[in-house]
């Protein structure tokens, strides 16, 4: 396999300061100890696999008490300076790479092509797209964004499928002054500013569904509520 660059997708200088905040754990990020660690499993890694570890590994993130170091290899502390095994496994002709090192009662996968998997629902195609999410979640915190409205009922199996986007797409169009927010690409998960008073979320809602959260700063009318609940249930139809 040709040596690659670790090229990325331009992250937003949002994404960017939220990672130079997190902790970041010693890992594996030498190109030849990735290629070994997979060939002695017989498995030839994808560029998008080389390049999530060589980016990401060591990434340390919270999740509620629990801490999530991520990396399909990590230092092993009975040999230091050796790699781990690649844990992985077979689900439905799709491996799954094991993608970050936790107690958490979670699957946290990738798959070859670089999509980001929990539970074995995609939540994003690329790794990139989490880093924006999480720093968007961070943001809105910080400038004291409140959840105004929710609607969830699309199973994972319909999320990214032409005709969720097609009937999405018409959804949000009916709103003024729609702007996909800088930081994000193609992907189902994503995030619009709506005018100036609003932001929506389009993506992973958790309990395996996918759905749409619109936030805001400021008090919102029941006349305001039921103006995003009869666009969205045209999405039902």
């Amino acid at each position: 396999m040709d040596k690659i660059e670790n090229e990325k997708m331009e992250l937003s200088t949002r994404a960017e300061n939220y990672l130079k905040n997190l902790r970041w754990k010693e890992s594996i990020k030498d190109e030849e100890k990735i290629l070994k660690a997979f060939e002695k499993e017989g498995l030839t890694p994808t560029k998008e696999l080389i390049r999530f570890q060589m980016k990401y590994g060591g990434l340390t993130v919270g999740a509620g008490l629990e801490p999530m170091v991520y990396g399909i290899l990590h230092i092993d502390k009975r040999s230091p300076g050796e790699t781990c095994e690649l844990d992985y496994h077979e689900r439905e002709n799709t491996i799954y790479y094991q993608c970050a090192d936790t107690l958490y009662q979670m699957n946290f996968d990738l798959i070859s092509n670089g999509n980001y998997c929990e539970d074995y629902c995609i939540l994003s195609r690329s790794f990139d797209t989490q880093i924006e999410d999480w720093s968007m979640w961070a943001e809105i915190k910080k400038e004291n964004y409140k959840l105004i409205y929710q609607h969830f009922p699309f199973p994972t199996y319909e999320m990214g499928t032409q005709d969720f986007e097609d009937r999405f797409n018409a959804c949000i169009k009916e709103f003024k002054n729609v702007k996909i927010i800088d930081g994000w690409w193609d992907d189902i998960l994503r995030w619009y500013s709506i005018g100036d008073d609003y932001i929506a979320r389009k993506g992973f809602t958790g309990v395996f569904t996918y759905g749409i959260y619109i936030l805001s700063k400021n008090t919102v009318s029941k006349d305001e509520e039921k103006y995003f609940l009869d666009i969205f249930e045209k999405m039902q139809q």
